[in-house]
């Protein structure tokens, strides 16, 4: 239900726009996507990231499938993602409207870290200057000691992994990293 405008639309029909999730260790570069999906038709998108700015630094930003993203200063821990194209019809186009790429902190703590998004509903508007409503979802970094599968912890996954794992379940006098 929009309080706005007082229409009702079932959540599962409603445009989308969500940020993807990914798994990093400390020190690591990691990227997540802003997709838009379900677009009914749009000409303006301006949306808020929002990320813990103490384990997490923003060091990139790239707009992929929104010609002209525009983006807001790397720095602080609120990231403004702003696509306008006022001089088209209405883009229905669903895809990825930046790829954000973070670094994890040197000092972060091993958890998920949260990134949600917001928007003001005026700065989400069609053709005819019409707000369109999207449900947000939120997605996270998840932040890690491990690479999982890399049983001999040297930062790669290979047969030398393999080999050592087999020898671990053959009961061998073996150390692995679980």
């Amino acid at each position: 239900y929009c309080n706005e405008c007082g229409h009702t639309r079932p959540i599962g029909s409603a445009p989308i726009v969500a940020v993807g999730s990914a798994t990093a260790k400390i020190g690591d570069t990691v990227t997540v996507d802003v997709f838009i999906e379900k677009n009914t038709g749009i000409i303006s998108m301006k949306v808020l990231a929002d990320y813990d700015a103490s384990a997490l630094e923003l060091i990139g930003a790239e707009g992929v499938d929104f010609d002209g993203a525009e983006f807001g200063a790397l720095d602080g821990d609120v990231f403004v993602i702003n696509w306008i194209d006022a001089l088209n019809p209405n883009n229905t186009a669903n895809g990825v409207l930046a790829r954000l790429t973070f670094r994890v902190k040197d000092d972060a703590a091993v958890g998920n870290y949260t990134i949600t998004l917001q928007y003001n509903p005026n700065d989400v508007f069609d053709a005819d200057l019409e707000n369109v409503y999207f449900r947000t979802v939120d997605g996270n970094i998840n932040v890690i000691n491990y690479t999982s599968g890399d049983v001999n912890d040297d930062g790669v996954i290979n047969n030398k992994d393999l080999a050592l794992l087999m020898q671990y379940l053959n009961l061998w006098d073996v150390t692995i990293v679980e």
